[in-house]
């Protein structure tokens, strides 16, 4: 396929810098012959919501996004790549304004460079300029200035305004089994992505990785480990240190069980001798993943278990005071699909417990899903419903139901159509005494592949 359409939720994922996996519900429209690549993408990633302090609901308003990119090369060899996103806030969503948020206003643009070195070694590098204003009603802007005069065409400029940029940088080789690389990541102080909002910035990152593969792929490993320092700009009174790093390791132990862990561990320390709230901070994670796979007549049954454990301990190297958080949870799902029949189920389990020197807080979630093919395929209608429950310390349980019903219907070979509907109960506890949410929302997607 060269061409696809999207009506719907859509992903457009471009890059860390831009995007990042942020969706959005309207239209876009990819097109890919050969070498040329074009897409563009427009809707909505943000629902409107009118403030109610009586009720707690801080408010927000609707979000827009334009994507577009247009490139030349190949995804797995050298390619070079524009990507443009704009994001705007419609002040005219809400009737009643956000307490506290200020309507925004954003663009990013970047350039990507992939070059393929050699069969086995991959150079990529991106960087990203924005032009972000945190508030359209923001300070008057005296200054003159050319370049100012031309983006305000497109975002406008005032006294919140940020112009920055970022860079992500690597250097890979890879081979049939082995695979290891190096990556430096710069965010600027006043750079603003659109897909990852939350991001940190004025830091940088020195990363290594690597992979392998081992007795006939029965066992894999990855892991990561880098710097990263912050207040690279000194706008801050204490900059930090950093130490970051990650290990998954699968194993294929039988032909029924298999096991999958992760670790990781993330260090902190400022550099203030002087400060009396200097901290070093560690946070470890452990999860271990078994899993079974029992093949039987007609019949597949798939049984999987996870078991985590988060431990994030706080030290004041002054006071000598420790601050301990303890994140605790269990995951459990089965599956069973039948070979000879258009047919597959499953159920799954999760508690989650979460302690911190505030607040405790625990959470269940169970569901169950049936899926169900007709006509050699063509239609494929599916259900899940679920039950989760809430309970943070002090207050009585928050109880949420689920109703979520699909299908999918192959018209043609190339074109698909999907219709979905989920319905969604939420009954608060003493928290907010009363109060209960019920969500209806559908869904309508066309693709079409060419």
């Amino acid at each position: 396929k060269w061409a696809t359409a999207y009506i719907g939720t859509q992903n457009p994922g471009f890059s860390a810098l831009t995007t990042g996996d942020i969706p959005i519900f309207g239209a876009g429209l990819k097109v890919n012959p050969g070498r040329f690549l074009f897409s563009a993408h427009y809707g909505r990633s943000q629902l409107a919501v009118n403030a109610n302090p009586a009720e707690n609901i801080a408010g927000a308003y609707e979000q827009r996004i334009l994507a577009s990119r247009v490139g030349f090369g190949s995804e797995d060899g050298t390619r070079l790549i524009l990507n443009m996103v704009y994001r705007n806030d419609e002040e005219s969503s809400v009737s009643i304004p956000p307490a506290g948020i200020h309507p925004q206003q954003g663009i990013t643009v970047s350039p990507l460079l992939q070059i393929k070195v050699s069969g086995s070694v991959m150079f990529s590098t991106e960087t990203a300029g924005s032009v972000f204003t945190r508030d359209l009603h923001g300070p008057i802007l005296t200054v003159e200035s050319d370049i100012l005069n031309q983006v305000d065409y497109f975002v406008k400029v005032n006294g919140s305004t940020n112009m920055d940029f970022s860079n992500i940088s690597s250097l890979e080789w890879k081979s049939d089994r082995i695979s290891l690389g190096a990556e430096i990541r710069y965010i600027g102080a006043g750079f603003e992505p659109v897909g990852y909002r939350a991001m940190e910035r004025d830091l940088i990152d020195y990363n290594l990785r690597g992979s392998f593969r081992l007795w006939n792929d029965r066992l894999h490993v990855n892991g990561t480990a880098g710097i990263r320092e912050n207040n690279l700009s000194e706008t801050r009174a204490e900059s930090t240190t950093r130490l970051i790093a990650n290990l998954n390791l699968f194993a294929q132990i039988t032909e029924v069980l298999n096991i999958n862990s992760t670790y990781s561990n993330f260090g902190f320390r400022n550099n203030v001798l002087t400060d009396t709230l200097k901290v070093e901070m560690i946070q470890n994670m452990v999860s271990i993943t078994p899993g079974i796979q029992l093949n039987r007549d007609e019949r597949i049954h798939s049984i999987s278990a996870t078991v985590n454990l988060q431990l994030f301990d706080e030290f004041n190297v002054v006071t000598g005071d420790f601050v301990n958080t303890r994140s605790t949870g269990f995951n459990f799902s089965y599956n069973l699909l039948f070979t000879e029949a258009p047919f597959n189920a499953g159920f799954m389990g999760m508690y989650l417990q979460n302690q911190t020197p505030g607040m405790n807080l625990d959470l269940y979630h169970a569901g169950i899903n049936a899926r169900y093919r007709f006509l050699q395929g063509r239609i494929t209608p599916s259900v899940m419903l679920a039950h989760s429950g809430i309970t943070r310390e002090g207050f009585t349980t928050d109880y949420r139901y689920l109703l979520s019903l699909k299908t999918d219907y192959k018209i043609t070979e190339t074109m698909n159509l999907r219709f979905g509907y989920t319905y969604s109960n939420y009954k608060y506890g003493t928290a907010r005494p009363g109060a209960r949410t019920n969500e209806h929302r559908l869904q309508l997607s066309v693709s079409q592949r060419f």
